[in-house]
């Protein structure tokens, strides 16, 4: 499923001490992988924000972003956002 691979790489940055915040395009419609993912960080010292919440706080500034929306199994044309 699209967006597992980008969840794993967030618990992992989230496991070393990194400040994460995972934003999912469409969290009420994850396939298992990422589900599962999802689940795993939420384990994590890491938070999840939505689409909105990240538009309205101008206090978030990351060093670094990490774009998984375009995962390796995409087929098709993306959605969400």
């Amino acid at each position: 499923g699209n967006g597992g691979g980008g969840i794993c790489a967030a618990r992992h940055l989230a496991n070393r001490g990194v400040n994460v915040r995972l934003c999912l395009s469409s969290p009420d419609n994850l396939k298992e992988v990422p589900k599962h993912q999802r689940m795993v960080y939420g384990s994590t010292s890491g938070l999840e924000v939505t689409y909105q919440e990240l538009k309205k706080n101008a206090d978030i500034s990351p060093d670094l972003i990490l774009d998984a929306i375009i995962g390796y199994s995409l087929k098709g044309k993306p959605r969400g956002l």
